[in-house]
């Protein structure tokens, strides 16, 4: 790899370590996650000890380019300078040799010195997310959390039409077993940016009981008190519940009607995070001043049913869209 030395910042000296590394790895648009483990006769940033006894007062003592690759002189953690487990004899030694500009000692150590750096700083980077994560979830870690929730493969998280990237920080709920009316609506607006949503549960509907377990005088199901049942539908108040997005724009609800761009990326949404799968409708209701009187020829558009209303239409109009039976 050919590296220019432009790629050394202005006063690189001034630098935290770790921010040094990150920079340069950003300035020769490598990734950084290569960087560091590259083989030896590819790599262009090499980590020297400083020898000196100094009182150490920054965390890079010098920044050079030499033999097409960029030195970093670390004061800390070597095997020489104020910081190494050896005997002051051997550090006064190889502080001498450093003014002598003899580095064969040092040259030899620097094999250990280069990989105890480059250890530290994948350590360092290994537990902050924040700097690890990549666009969309690219990354090492966001990956198994994807898988964690069950967004392993990218076809599935393509599929939610929602921005990857806020599932994330819902992993570790998205991992537990429960869904509470709650945690789905934070979901929801936390994933479609919206201001107001709420779950109504305990809704009534009508259940149709299929035809071979409804009753036949006389040939099935007409036990009383064990399968006897009058009809073809029973009522049911814990199968089904009631989605309701408010503040709406009319631009914004006008996406979630089954003519919109977001109505089947909020059906796959909900039927990915519930566990169990419930009959559930969607109220959408729109802020104030979002709608006037019907009129025939007008640039808004009017749908019947939807956006339609004979006189004035009320303070916060509402309609509701049935989404799961």
């Amino acid at each position: 790899m050919v590296v220019d030395e432009y790629l050394i910042p202005e006063q690189a000296e001034k630098y935290n370590f770790y921010q040094l590394i990150e920079l340069l790895a950003k300035s020769s648009h490598v990734d950084i996650d290569n960087l560091l483990n590259l083989p030896p006769h590819k790599e262009f940033i090499q980590f020297i000890s400083n020898p000196s006894l100094a009182f150490v007062t920054r965390d890079i003592s010098a920044v050079t380019f030499k033999d097409n690759k960029i030195q970093i002189k670390l004061p800390f953690l070597s095997l020489t300078g104020t910081h190494s487990p050896l005997p002051n004899y051997y550090l006064e030694d190889m502080a001498w040799e450093e003014i002598q500009q003899d580095y064969r000692l040092t040259a030899l150590l620097d094999l250990f010195n280069h990989r105890l750096a480059t250890y530290l700083y994948k350590i360092w980077r290994k537990y902050r997310y924040y700097i690890c994560y990549k666009h969309s979830g690219e990354d090492e870690f966001s990956q198994r959390m994807f898988a964690l929730v069950g967004l392993g493969k990218t076809s599935i998280r393509q599929s939610l039409q929602v921005n990857q990237s806020k599932m994330l920080s819902y992993a570790g709920i998205l991992a537990s077993s429960g869904r509470s009316p709650h945690l789905m609506a934070s979901l929801i607006a936390h994933c479609f940016d919206l201001s107001s949503v709420k779950i109504q549960s305990w809704q009534f509907r009508r259940v149709a009981i299929p035809q071979q377990q409804q009753n036949r005088i006389g040939l099935a199901n007409s036990v009383l008190g064990e399968n006897f049942i009058i009809g073809t539908h029973i009522p049911d108040y814990s199968g089904k519940f009631i989605l309701t997005i408010g503040e709406l724009s009319r631009e914004k609800m006008e996406q979630f009607l089954p003519t919109g761009s977001l109505h089947h990326a909020l059906h796959n949404f909900v039927s990915f995070i519930l566990r169990d799968q419930f009959a559930w409708d969607l109220q959408l209701v729109l802020a104030q001043n979002q709608l006037s009187s019907m009129t025939l020829g007008s640039d808004t558009g009017c749908y019947l049913g939807w956006t339609t209303f004979l006189q004035e239409p009320p303070r916060n109009p509402s309609i509701m869209l049935k989404m799961q039976e």
